[in-house]
């Protein structure tokens, strides 16, 4: 996980910074904004939305975790063996959004899925 920092656009006001994250957690499809948990939702997300040879995944499918236009058992077992990896941001600090305090729960084992 990185994190980027940089001056703030007009609509922020004068001197508050923006800051971005970006990574990749192999297996999270992206299923819950905000959440960087792998979870059975995203073995399940593979398993239903499946992608063979006669019909490749986009560059783009959520749940081709190994890009190789296939989503199969393969990528089940990738997003499966993750379980229960989370990437969680150093520095969130206090609950700014709804977002950060349900990561913030979730690290904590406070919150519930969603």
């Amino acid at each position: 996980m990185a994190a980027s920092h940089g001056q703030s656009g007009c609509r922020d006001g004068p001197g508050r910074p923006d800051v971005f994250y970006f990574g990749n957690a192999i297996g999270e499809s992206g299923d819950v904004t905000g959440d960087t948990l792998v979870d059975v939702y995203d073995v399940g997300g593979a398993a239903e939305h499946p992608h063979g040879a006669g019909d490749p995944a986009a560059i783009t499918d959520p749940y081709d975790f190994n890009r190789d236009t296939l989503v199969d058992a393969t990528d089940q077992a990738l997003a499966a063996a993750a379980i229960p990896i989370q990437y969680v941001p150093a520095d969130v600090g206090p609950a700014r959004s709804s977002a950060a305090k349900r990561l913030r729960d979730r690290v904590s084992g406070v919150g519930g899925r969603g």
